[in-house]
């Protein structure tokens, strides 16, 4: 899989992410005051923890798939060093290309 679609697809699954977690914040205040209202607050907390539990879950599921900012430097350096090797060796192939094509006009001038 090419470098920059899997950046992009972590950018997308994080931006989700973290729509997701303000979402699960923002219904869980909903849900507890809810709940509150119709049970104990006892009985209002165990939900809400369950949600919570519900939610790290699917951060811990997802976490594999998110880059970090660890990740990102680490790919930019792996970036650069194949930029670096790639114009090495287009300089040496356009060295090995002059001296190849200087031998051939050599060879056909003294002829």
């Amino acid at each position: 899989m090419c470098k920059s679609k899997l950046l992009s697809e972590s950018k997308y699954l994080l931006h989700s992410f973290l729509q997701f977690s303000f979402y699960i914040n923002a219904l869980e205040l909903k849900v507890y005051e809810i709940f509150k209202s119709k049970f104990s607050e006892q009985e209002a907390a165990t939900v809400i923890e369950y949600f919570e539990a519900k939610a790290e879950a699917k951060y811990q599921e997802k976490k594999d798939y998110l880059a970090t900012k660890d990740d990102v430097g680490v790919l930019r350096k792996e970036i650069a060093e194949a930029k670096a090797d790639v114009i090495k060796w287009m300089f040496l192939f356009w060295i090995g290309q002059v001296a190849a094509t200087f031998g051939l006009v050599l060879l056909f001038l003294k002829k």
